[in-house]
């Protein structure tokens, strides 16, 4: 998470590419990513990162209760990259 002023200035793509990197050169096969569908800028930029989207979740997670207790229930999408390394074959 960024502090609002510093939202739009590359640093989570900046932030997040390099863990991809460093997950990827120290032989992590898969990266997976759920989030919010109603959170465009984060999917977005899972889909700039060259994350897939493989599924969205219906109503499968809540972290909010209404006035009564009852779960207010929330979609996610899930994302993947795979390491380009272990394509065809290759490590």
């Amino acid at each position: 998470m960024f502090n609002a002023s510093f939202w739009g200035k590359g640093y989570a793509y900046e932030a997040a590419n390099q863990i991809c990197t460093h997950a990827f050169e120290n032989g992590v096969h898969r990266l997976e990513a759920n989030c919010d569908p109603l959170n465009p800028a984060f999917w977005k930029l899972l889909e700039r990162l060259g994350f897939v989207r493989e599924g969205h979740l219906k109503q499968d997670i809540y972290f909010r209760k209404d006035s009564q207790g009852n779960p207010i229930w929330k979609d996610t999408y899930i994302y993947s990259k795979l390491n380009p390394g272990f394509l065809n074959g290759l490590s």
